[in-house]
């Protein structure tokens, strides 16, 4: 793997972990989906929770940049990834990409009911 192919994996990762650590909008779906109220994560420390109800487009700034982190993940992994676990780790990558859009999109129509 070359230096820039490094890189390039680095930059992949953290446009995906760092929103989901700090904002964690997959889990937080996954949540509200099976009722759980009192969820507290790190998020809740920084910003009020309502803020991403107030204020749709820095969720959508959020999702965007962790859809675009993950496509990067994907690509990198077609690519250059030459483990045996190479397709696991597509379909993985795809699931997660697939989710994501779909968490985009609801958030999308939700904004844009009233």
């Amino acid at each position: 793997m070359t230096k820039t192919q490094k890189i390039w994996l680095w930059i992949s990762l953290a446009m995906f972990f760092i929103p989901e650590i700090f904002f964690s909008p997959i889990i937080s779906f996954f949540a509200s989906l099976y009722g759980v109220t009192n969820f507290s994560f790190l998020y809740e420390h920084f910003i009020n929770p309502q803020f991403f109800i107030d204020n749709p487009i820095y969720l959508f700034i959020i999702l965007s940049i962790e859809c675009l982190g993950m496509l990067g993940l994907l690509i990198y992994n077609i690519k250059f990834n030459q483990h045996r676990y190479k397709i696991v780790l597509t379909i993985i990558t795809t699931l997660i990409l697939i989710l994501l859009l779909f968490i985009f999109f609801v958030g999308y129509a939700v904004t844009n009911m009233g």
